[in-house]
């Protein structure tokens, strides 16, 4: 088709596929954790946060989401027993997400998971090359 040379030519193109199939390789991964990708970081960022930290809102802000999904995603870990919810002592409107126990444990067991496909990304494509195709793909998304 005439559209191929556009396509094969297309930094637009070539990165939707590229977030495509990381994305999608990540979500069959996760499915064994029976957790999204954005469920799976957000266990992650709260593992690293202080427990006196991590709110809804400042959790949505960081990941660039809406209120409304990130309190989907939350209920879900919440029911899942992997997160706990504390009224904010500072602002009783809100409230602290912290993890529980089973929330630790899978913290870790994805912080390895999501270590080792850094170390994989890094063995194929080199840290510092793909440091700077970082670099390029944050400049060229804030313009």
């Amino acid at each position: 088709m005439k559209i191929r040379g556009y396509l094969e030519e297309s930094p637009i193109f070539h990165s939707i596929g590229i977030f495509d199939r990381i994305h999608g390789k990540a979500s069959q991964k996760l499915e064994a954790h029976q957790l999204s990708v954005l469920q799976s970081l957000l266990l992650i960022a709260i593992f690293f946060e202080d427990k006196t930290r991590a709110t809804p809102s400042q959790l949505a802000d960081v990941f660039e989401t809406s209120r409304a999904t990130m309190s989907q995603n939350l209920n879900h870990l919440v029911g899942k027993r992997l997160l706990k919810r504390d009224l904010n002592p500072d602002d009783s409107r809100s409230y602290i997400i912290s993890l529980t126990s089973e929330g630790k444990k899978k913290a870790v067991q994805l912080i390895r998971l999501f270590d080792s496909w850094q170390s994989s990304f890094e063995r194929q494509v080199g840290a510092s090359e793909l440091k700077r195709a970082i670099g390029a793909w944050m400049r060229l998304s804030l313009g």
